[in-house]
């Protein structure tokens, strides 16, 4: 009897594995790799302009409750990330026309 309930538990833990999805961002969330060129906390909505790895210049707003994250792995402030290579979760207004920053991980200088 034993060894039918090990079987049947060993069973059930390798199936929840095959089911397994990875944890990513939430829906409708996109991220981008840039330079941080600028950042601007003056006026009711932070924001900061991302230089693309293609070039471009793209402003996102900063949400109030977004996550930085320094390059040791630590939580840090705004003022210390320009001039920085980071990676941005973003999410987009219906049109496109507003991005808003959720998350932003500050990358290690190579």
């Amino acid at each position: 009897m034993r060894k039918i309930f090990f079987a049947l538990l060993a069973i059930t833990f390798v199936s929840s594995l095959c089911f397994a999805e990875e944890v990513s961002a939430p829906a409708g969330t996109e991220t981008v790799t840039g330079r941080i060129d600028s950042v601007s906390t003056t006026g009711e909505k932070p924001q900061m302009t991302v230089r693309g790895e293609d070039g471009a210049l793209t402003v996102f707003l900063i949400a109030p409750d977004a996550t930085i994250i320094g390059k040791d792995g630590n939580v840090t402030t705004l003022t210390w990330i320009k001039g920085n290579k980071a990676s941005m979760a973003y999410t987009s207004s219906p049109n496109g026309a507003i991005r808003t920053v959720r998350s932003i991980k500050v990358l290690p200088d190579f």
